[in-house]
């Protein structure tokens, strides 16, 4: 489990020198919407990346959805959130993917 401090720090590292940085998120569900509503004026994705394929393609709240693999596609000044309450597991799929610099964004600290 991670101390929700870590989680604050982990946002507050996401938000260093983000100007030039393409914003990418992992997760078009619920977390997503919540982090939209409350971050996405100041700080708007370029895309949101999805594992359920159904989503690919589509848009949530004018974002497009893409696959997991658009990641490796995007260049390499990239901020990655995952906005999701399977975290562990996008964590995991990341690293698989030879992508360390990520960070976490949830709604509710029980969550960690």
């Amino acid at each position: 489990m991670l101390p929700y401090r870590n989680y604050l720090l982990d946002f507050e590292w996401f938000l260093e020198d983000i100007e030039d940085k393409t914003i990418i998120v992992f997760g078009a569900g619920k977390m997503f919407e919540y982090y939209m509503d409350h971050e996405g004026r100041k700080y708007p994705p370029e895309f949101v990346v999805d594992n359920n394929r159904e989503k690919w393609g589509t848009e949530v709240r004018g974002i497009p959805v893409r696959p997991p693999d658009a990641v490796l596609e995007a260049g390499d000044n990239l901020r990655i959130l995952i906005c999701s309450i399977y975290y562990r597991e996008i964590s995991r799929q990341l690293r698989q993917m030879g992508i360390d610099d990520y960070y976490i964004y949830v709604q509710r600290r029980e969550w960690l």
